[in-house]
């Protein structure tokens, strides 16, 4: 086997079975001998000028790491692939890699974007590969995905200490400045996590209060009295037994105030209350569906508490 062969096997054998034309020129091979071992030794041009070499069999890693080659130097994974690189709630492994180039270069089965100006303190190192830091990467997929999702996927960065709320608060400021796609929904996701301003509580009950009156007014605030137990329903429909909660997204939640909560809904719910759990995604980024299953939950209890007010 020739030296340039070796080096070709062995940047392959860390690359998912992958190398580059490049790489294999600096290896000492000649284009002529690239073209040979494609048409006699059983190499397969997986992405133009990037080859795989026989007996490989590439996984998700590997093709993320051939659309990296193919990208060239200065090249980054981002949005879906970068999420999945860092294992985000809601990314996935099929579709083709989303990669960040320098030029403005493309080829089928690879989803390239121009890089950003000023983006190199955009990303980072993960399993090898390059890829967008989890702010970035967040910000970038605001405007690809539903604020349902985003949310799940900021909430898992979150809680598994990958980013801050300071980090996610700068990058909002970032893509405002920069007029992004999807700057709007981020921030209003990044703001509603933010659990260190009370004025965000307020406004959260605020705007709650402002959805349900449009239904039927509710009361606020409601004490709800058991043996030995005092409850405060954010708001409730009491004829109903029904009640409305702002909750704090989940990863805000300690272990012991997550405990402490769930006693107390199983408490309610065995005194015959039904309580309706609402975030501030919900609230501010999916109100009308919110407002549908809200008066939908108030037919139902109606016709539960009072069936002979039902029509057959």
């Amino acid at each position: 086997m020739e030296p340039a062969d070796r080096i070709c096997e062995k940047h392959a054998r860390q690359q998912g079975g992958f190398v580059s034309r490049e790489q294999c020129l600096q290896a000492g091979s000649t284009p002529r001998g690239i073209d040979g071992r494609l048409q006699n030794r059983g190499w397969t041009r997986w992405l133009p000028n990037v080859y795989l070499l026989p007996g490989a069999s590439p996984d998700a890693l590997g093709r993320l790491r051939a659309a990296l080659l193919w990208g060239g130097e200065g090249s980054v994974l981002s949005h879906n692939s970068a999420a999945w690189v860092h294992q985000l709630d809601g990314s996935v492994s099929r579709g083709a890699p989303e990669v960040y180039v320098p030029t403005g270069k493309s080829t089928e089965g690879v989803r390239a974007r121009r890089l950003p100006r000023g983006a190199s303190a955009d990303r980072t190192t993960v399993n090898g590969l390059c890829v967008t830091r989890v702010e970035r990467t967040l910000s970038d997929l605001s405007a690809h995905w539903g604020p349902s999702r985003l949310g799940r996927a900021m909430d898992d960065a979150l809680r598994r200490g990958l980013i801050s709320l300071d980090r996610l608060a700068a990058e909002a400021a970032r893509a405002k400045f920069e007029r992004r796609s999807g700057a709007a929904t981020f921030r209003r996701l990044v703001v509603g996590r933010d659990h260190r301003d009370a004025k965000v509580r307020s406004r959260f009950e605020t705007l709650t209060l402002k959805l349900l009156s449009e239904i039927e007014p509710p009361q606020a605030n409601h004490h709800v009295g058991a043996p030995g137990k005092d409850y405060y329903l954010d708001f409730a429909y009491p004829d109903l037994l029904l009640g409305v909660e702002c909750q704090s997204i989940r990863w805000h939640l300690g272990e012991e105030a997550f405990k402490a909560d769930m006693a107390r809904h199983r408490h309610l719910t065995a005194m015959g209350w039904v309580i309706l759990f609402v975030c501030w995604d919900d609230v501010v980024l999916e109100r009308e569906r919110l407002k549908r299953e809200i008066e939908d939950a108030i037919c139902a209890r109606r016709a539960f508490m009072r069936p002979e007010l039902v029509l057959h």
